[in-house]
């Protein structure tokens, strides 16, 4: 059952990196040829795509999980260099809206987001494999101690931080 699970696990993995492969547009990086100073022709220089990736455990955790899948994208498409840029929540917006990344990774709230203010569109669901299943939709429950009167409703979460990482 555990080998079934796995393989349906990297033929998952591999469906979604082919389908980021496929659809990454093909544009003229303006400022590495403005920026250009060395004797190089720029032909031999790789255009950057920087991907922002939601970092909710840290930025450590982030680079370490995703930064295989930028080595791996580096080395499949000729000409682009990959790199993973963590963000923190509060990074997200400012981030998108300065045009510093090409691509995000984030929750669905933040889609709903970045389309909506930037007409950002998405190109992959990211499956998440469980015991059960792959599932691309998210949820999320609150537990406090009896003897904590000040939750008592979603609303007393307002203006609360809430951790947790998988």
């Amino acid at each position: 059952m555990k080998k079934n699970i796995t393989s349906k696990f990297n033929l998952y993995l591999y469906i979604n990196i082919l389908l980021f492969i496929l659809c990454i547009p093909v544009w003229a990086s303006q400022n590495q040829v403005e920026n250009n100073t060395s004797s190089k022709p720029f032909a031999d220089y790789n255009k950057i795509v920087n991907i922002g990736v939601l970092a909710k455990c840290g930025y450590d955790a982030c680079t370490q999980r995703w930064n295989l899948t930028a080595e791996y994208l580096t080395q499949k498409i000729q000409g682009y260099d990959f790199k993973i840029i963590p963000l923190e929540f509060d990074e997200i917006l400012p981030t998108v809206e300065n045009n510093s990344i090409d691509f995000i990774l984030a929750n669905p709230a933040y889609y709903v987001m970045l389309e909506y203010e930037y007409g950002c569109e998405r190109i992959a669901t990211l499956y998440s494999l469980t015991p059960v299943g792959n599932h691309t939709k998210y949820a999320g429950v609150v537990f406090t101690r009896a003897d904590n009167k000040d939750i008592q409703s979603l609303s007393d979460l307002k203006n609360k931080k809430i951790y947790g990482c998988t």
